[in-house]
Formats: C-alpha cells, sequence, structure tokens
C-alpha cells in the first residue's frame, strides 16, 4: 500500500455498453495501492446495464464520480471526463481492459522522481480464451528529454500511441482536446501535441495495463478507409519537423513508411477488389521516401519487405513472406 498521500490523480475511463466486462477493470481501479484517486466514469448513453453499475460503485466509493451523458463517441467521453478533471495528473482507461494493482503507483512515483511531465507503463494484449502477449520489456526504464521523447513518439519503436498507458501531468492538457469528429486514431491526433508540451518524459517497462483483444473488435476487423488517417498522421509529423528545422525528419519519414506498409499489408490480407485499387499509389509513397529506412528508424520487422516492394516485388508475396517469417 501507497504510505504516503500524494498528489490527486484523475483517472478518466469512457463507458459503453461494456457490462460484460466493466466490473473487473472498475475492480481494478479501486482495488489500486495508490488511493488518492478521482475516478470519472463517463457513461456514454450505454444502453445495457453499464450505466446502472457505474452508478452502483459509486454509491460505495466516494472517490468514483459517474457522469451520464447522450452517446457522442469515446474523444466525446473522454473531454467530457476531462472538464471533469480536479486532479494533477491525468490517466485514461479503456472499460474493458484492467490494470495491475501498483500501476498508478508506480507511474506517479516515476514521474515525482524524475520530475517528469509523462509517465508511460508497460502493457500486455490478453484475448477472450486466455491468451496473453507482453507487448514490452519489463526490465525496460527510460527518461527522455523534450527532443528524444518527440522522436519515440514518432517512431513508437518502445512505447505506441495509445492514451492509456501514459500518465500526464494536467498542465500539458491545457488547451488540447480529443478530436469528436473521428472515432479512429483518437489518440494519436494529440498525443505529438502533449509531447512537445513535456520538457521530460519516464518509461518502465514494467507491465501495469491489460489490453483485452476483443473478438471482432474494430482493430480486430478487416480493412477500412479510415485506416487512411495513418498517412494522414504521419504527414502532421513531418510538417512538425519542417517547422522545427527538420530534426526529426528521420523519425517522422520512418512512420511514413511505416504506416504506408501497414496500410498496404492490410489491404493486402483482408481488403476487397476496391481497397486494392490504393496499392500502386501506396506504393509509389514507399519508393519515393525509401531513402529514410537508411539508419534503423524502421524496425528489422519491416524495413526489409519494404525494400522488396521498392525493388519490384508484388506486395502480395511480401506481405504473404512476412506473415511466414515473423
Amino acid at each position: 500500500m501507497f504510505e504516503k498521500q500524494g498528489d490527486l490523480v484523475s483517472i478518466i475511463v469512457p463507458v459503453y455498453n461494456v457490462e460484460k466486462y466493466l466490473k473487473k477493470c472498475l475492480d481494478s481501479l479501486i482495488d489500486q495501492t495508490y488511493r488518492n484517486l478521482q475516478i470519472i466514469l463517463v457513461d456514454d448513453g450505454s444502453k445495457d446495464s453499464s450505466g446502472t453499475i457505474c452508478d452502483r460503485y459509486a454509491a460505495q466509493d466516494n472517490r468514483i464520480q459517474v457522469i451520464h451523458k447522450k452517446q457522442s463517441g469515446v474523444s466525446a467521453a473522454r473531454n467530457t471526463g476531462l472538464e471533469a478533471v480536479k486532479g494533477n495528473y491525468i490517466c485514461f482507461a479503456d472499460s474493458d481492459d484492467w490494470i495491475d494493482e501498483k500501476m498508478i503507483e508506480t507511474m506517479y512515483e516515476n514521474m515525482v522522481e524524475e520530475k517528469a511531465q509523462i509517465s508511460i507503463i508497460g502493457y500486455d494484449m490478453v484475448w477472450e480464451d486466455g491468451k496473453t502477449q507482453k507487448k514490452s520489456d519489463e526490465n525496460a526504464y527510460y527518461v527522455w528529454n523534450q527532443r528524444e521523447a518527440i522522436a519515440q513518439w514518432m517512431t513508437q519503436k518502445i512505447f505506441k500511441g495509445f492514451m492509456w498507458d501514459k500518465m500526464f501531468a494536467r498542465e500539458i492538457f491545457e488547451g488540447i482536446r480529443f478530436p469528436e469528429d473521428r472515432s479512429y486514431m483518437e489518440d494519436v491526433a494529440i498525443g505529438l501535441n502533449l509531447f512537445a508540451r513535456a520538457d521530460k518524459v519516464v518509461y518502465s517497462g514494467k507491465i501495469g495495463y491489460h489490453y483485452l483483444q476483443r473478438q471482432g473488435s474494430a482493430t480486430n476487423s478487416g480493412f477500412q478507409e479510415r485506416e487512411l488517417l495513418g498517412i494522414t498522421e504521419a504527414e502532421k509529423m513531418i510538417l512538425f519537423s519542417k517547422e522545427h528545422q527538420g530534426i526529426y525528419d528521420k523519425e517522422a519519414y520512418s512512420r511514413l513508411l511505416i504506416n504506408v506498409y501497414t496500410i498496404l499489408e492490410r489491404i493486402v490480407l483482408t481488403g476487397n477488389k476496391k481497397d486494392k485499387e490504393k496499392i500502386p499509389e501506396l506504393k509509389k509513397v514507399l519508393r519515393e521516401y525509401r531513402g529514410y529506412l537508411k539508419g534503423g528508424a524502421v524496425n528489422r520487422y519491416t524495413q526489409p519487405f519494404v525494400k522488396l516492394i521498392c525493388i519490384g516485388i508484388p506486395p502480395a508475396i511480401t506481405v504473404k513472406a512476412r506473415q511466414v517469417l515473423i
């Protein structure tokens, strides 16, 4: 149990039709060893018993605040939560996931110890059949200055662009809100702006967050047109780099290459005939910027396959080879 009374930490949880998973999530929040919490549950117009479950937990724990609202999407729900924040630090959780009992304590202690504005924790993926996959090196520990942290954000080699594995100092969210006109990559849309406000970022690979990969979830289905936003976000990184004398060019263009290859791979594996019409244009982008493959910014699991496409090997062959080898 965390002995000292630290700063108030606000945890924002959008809730929508998750009655099957919600109790496990909420139990993991109220059982945190770090006790000074404000748990903000934003019921986004749930049609099942999720809202009732939230109210029941709030009646038993005064740290929980429930906000019921008309359904308007996860971004709007998070923004509603941000307006209710009272703590000096902000975390997010998805309502079908759960967290280790020491996650908040670990992130908070690292944040205070390193005088950082963002603290990141490791995570694993859990399938409903019980299969798990670690997504971080539990022995890893890094402290980055702003330049280093932004580069890490762009390449996403060590951590990804999610909100739920991070703790933020409240002040860096001033004037920043999630875009409510999209329901995909909303985390990535604001992440760069948040990292650009942090003088220091601390990362611990210790597993703290458990991400449930649900069957039929949006991130576990066939190619969708909205995935092209990955290119838009990479282009924003390139523009950001240009505004900073090109110091992030390697990372930004590498992110573009990775995102384009990922989209191409998704189209080859799950796209329809119309989707496949996009392949020539995607190949053109890979060839245009392949010079940025040098220097190791693109991970070793992707780089050789991008090179193969650039020299004319058909994407269908390249993608299927990668599926077999990795």
